[in-house]
């Protein structure tokens, strides 16, 4: 058993490196350091999701409210337009999401909000899914498994030598 756990530990922190690997190379508003992409593609009629890293508490933190939030949408070549957005409430649990908004054409758009520097659209059409957060999964049913089984064998009757109690009543 303590073998098995040794590892599904081992495991479970290669896992963990390799979700933290890959996180560095994705965009999403989740992923520290990330770069909002410059144009994401939309569909007519298809409802998408703003977000902000930190989402209203970066706001609040900028002294607004979320209502007080515009934005704009254009695609390339083409003059900012106003984006209609419904956007979420000041004490909204939405990690990083501000609004959404109804795509009112296809094609390639530009999405700005002024104040904030770091606008993403994260389920805009064809964004890679999370896939470090598949492997953080991973690394941490493996860590949950293994660290128990490694430290069964401090449990184990016997251990260090030392026989085993005898029960008083055995005879």
């Amino acid at each position: 058993m303590a073998f098995a756990g040794l590892v599904l530990v081992f495991a479970g922190l290669v896992f963990w490196v390799v979700s933290r690997w890959i996180a560095g190379g994705e965009s999403h508003s989740f992923t520290p350091g990330a770069v909002a992409p410059t144009y994401v593609e939309v569909t007519a009629g298809h409802t998408y999701s703003l977000a902000v890293p930190g989402g209203a508490l970066t706001v609040a933190g900028q002294g607004r409210q979320l209502k007080s939030v515009q934005c704009t949408a254009n695609q390339q070549d083409q003059a900012p337009a106003p984006l209609q957005l419904a956007l979420e409430s000041d004490t909204s649990k939405a990690t990083d999401r501000i609004a959404t908004f109804v795509a009112q054409d296809t094609g390639l758009i530009h999405v700005a909000c002024p104040g904030l520097t770091h606008v993403f659209v994260d389920n805009a059409d064809g964004r890679a899914d999370d896939p470090s957060g598949r492997w953080l999964v991973l690394a941490s049913i493996a860590l949950a498994v293994g660290i128990p089984l490694t430290l069964s064998v401090l449990r184990r009757p016997g251990r260090f030598g030392r026989p085993l109690p005898v029960p008083a009543d055995a005879d």
